[in-house]
C-alpha cells in the first residue's frame, strides 16, 4: 500500500471526522463515539486550522487511514505527540511508524528537539512502537506512562 503523509487542512474535515469516529471505538483513543458523531464540522475545521502545532494524515488511495498530532510543549524547544491512530484497514503496514518519523522530522525543522507523549500502561503495542522509534520512559503516574524523545538534528 502506497501512503502519502501530509499536514491535514480544513479541507480534510470529512476524512478526519470518519477516522476520529473509527478511533472513538478504540478505548485507548480516549473519546466516545457519541461525542465524535455529534461534533460539529466547524469544530473539526478549527482543530485542523490551529496555528499552534499540526495534525498529520496518512492517505492511501485518497482515503485518510492514519493521523497523529503535534502540539506545543512547555518549553520553547519541546512539543507533544498526541492522537496517533491508524484505521484497521491500514494496520500492520508501517503507517504509524511513517507518521511518527514524519512528525519527528517536522518537529526538528521547527526547532523542537524534545517530543513527549503519554500512553496507557496497558497499551503494550503502542509502548513497543514508541520504544522502537527511540522514545524512552521518563515517568509513570496513575496508569499512564510518559515517554520522551531527544530529537536532535544530525550534524
Amino acid at each position: 500500500m502506497q501512503t502519502l503523509i501530509r499536514v491535514l487542512t480544513p479541507e480534510d474535515v470529512a476524512g478526519y471526522r470518519t477516522l476520529r469516529v473509527e478511533a472513538s471505538y478504540d478505548p485507548s483513543f480516549n473519546t466516545e463515539p457519541s461525542l465524535e458523531l455529534g461534533r460539529p464540522a466547524g469544530s473539526l475545521r478549527h482543530l485542523l486550522s490551529a496555528s499552534r502545532g499540526f495534525m498529520l494524515g496518512a492517505f492511501a488511495d485518497n482515503a485518510l487511514v492514519g493521523m497523529v498530532g503535534f502540539g506545543d510543549g512547555l518549553a520553547p524547544n519541546a512539543g507533544t505527540l498526541y492522537g496517533l491512530f491508524v484505521a484497521r484497514s491500514a494496520r500492520r503496514q508501517h503507517v504509524a511508524t511513517r507518521l511518527i518519523c514524519h512528525l519527528v522530522r517536522m518537529a526538528i525543522l521547527s526547532g523542537r528537539h524534545r517530543i513527549s507523549l503519554r500512553v496507557a500502561e496497558d497499551n503494550v503495542g503502542a509502548i513497543a512502537l514508541y520504544c522502537r522509534e527511540g522514545f524512552t520512559l521518563s515517568s509513570t503516574a496513575a496508569g499512564e506512562l510518559t515517554f520522551d524523545l531527544d530529537a536532535r538534528p544530525d550534524d
